[in-house]
């Protein structure tokens, strides 16, 4: 079924940035972790995707704000890129109009304590694609499997001329995971719990999708049991371990462990925390509003391949970063080895098929961020136990 929203464009992108979506909001994200919360800034804004508005008005006091607005307004001097040389980046910051020789004819962003950003946005609409597996005794309360159909779309055209940035790994293989998953539960005995298969729509504008989808469920967030993400396969061949995005956040890690055992793997926590991919791809909108959440994204931490180990895991990573990430040659190619992505994909499998034949509902741990939200609905799966 289509799940239809319209969006915003997304005039602050600055394209190409690794690891990010590029826009000023998200380099919130990257200095959150090292300053104080602002005052007059809720925490949770800073850390949401880009939300775009006509005009966007804020307040900063104290040093940790002062820091949020160097870089954002450092971001701004990228943006008015539009004119033919804009006022020095230092002057940018302290308010002053002193570059010799260069006018700005209009600049709209008074440098006080207070600014305000007035920009042009047009207006689409797309889609998400979400279909349902009924389930057998318990067909109301949910596990949800997850990946983005969209990329990055048409760029500046690389050596060989091409523009289209096709995005095979990121997201058509985690895609072509949730497809396979479908055909595998629907062709077996009917789980107890239903399964939602979901293909989320411009999460490389910044989770719109998933966050449209978080505010608007199809089926109630308090019964949804998980939510499972595929963002980013490995093609690099098996691998003796599962990368751990999040470590410590859910026991949903418990249930990775276990079938992950079976396979004769381990699992190994994430070694490229700095990225911050747990906060990045399209389960955090759910995890936001306590739905337990499970993502395995390659690039997360090099794996352990049977082939060469972790020097050639980390190694796929830095080739696959330094060349094709959101680039032109993220393209199918025959020389993949996907038989480590069929082992993620298989792990997603096993533990769909295990929750959605029991009355467990995993808990987020102690600590997590996203515990209380989740407690807040604890009435409704009582009731349903």
């Amino acid at each position: 079924m289509g799940h239809h929203a319209t969006f915003q464009s997304d005039p602050c992108r600055i394209t190409d940035q690794p690891f990010g979506h590029g826009c000023a909001t998200q380099r919130f994200r990257q200095i959150a972790a090292a300053v104080e919360p602002a005052p007059g800034i809720p925490i949770a804004d800073q850390l949401d995707g880009c939300k775009q508005t006509p005009a966007a008005n804020v307040s900063h006091q104290g040093m940790a704000a002062e820091r949020l607005r160097e870089q954002s307004l450092q971001d701004l001097a990228e943006a008015l890129g539009t004119f033919e040389q804009t006022l020095l980046l230092d002057d940018l910051l302290h308010g002053n109009t002193r570059s010799a020789g260069h006018r700005m004819t209009h600049v709209g962003v008074p440098m006080g304590e207070t600014g305000s950003v007035s920009v042009t946005s047009r207006a689409f609409q797309s889609s998400n694609v979400l279909a349902l597996l009924p389930g057998s005794s318990r067909p109301d309360e949910f596990l949800m499997v997850s990946g983005h159909w969209d990329a990055y779309g048409v760029g500046e055209p690389d050596a060989e001329g091409r523009t289209v940035r096709p995005g095979a790994h990121d997201d058509a293989l985690g895609i072509a995971g949730v497809l396979e998953i479908a055909r595998v539960l629907r062709a077996g005995p009917p789980l107890a719990r239903s399964v939602v298969f979901a293909a989320w729509t411009a999460e490389e504008s910044g989770l719109l999708g998933s966050d449209y989808y978080a505010d608007n469920p199809l089926y109630p967030l308090e019964k949804t049991v998980a939510n499972l993400t595929l963002d980013i396969l490995q093609t690099a061949g098996p691998a003796r371990d599962v990368i751990l995005v999040g470590e410590g956040q859910s026991e949903l890690e418990d249930e990775l462990a276990r079938f992950a055992a079976t396979q004769g793997r381990g699992v190994t926590p994430e070694n490229l925390p700095e990225n911050g991919l747990f906060f990045r791809a399209d389960h955090f909108p759910l995890a936001r509003r306590g739905v337990p959440v499970l993502l395995i994204m390659a690039i997360a931490g090099g794996a352990d391949l049977v082939d060469g180990g972790r020097e050639a895991g980390d190694q796929w990573i830095a080739d696959y970063i330094a060349a094709c990430y959101h680039q032109t040659c993220d393209a199918w190619d025959p020389d993949w080895d996907l038989r480590g992505a069929a082992q993620d994909i298989d792990l997603f499998r096993l533990i769909i098929e295990d929750l959605g034949n029991s009355t467990r509902w995993p808990q987020w741990k102690s600590g997590s961020e996203f515990k209380a939200v989740r407690e807040q609905s604890a009435s409704a799966r009582r009731a349903a136990e």
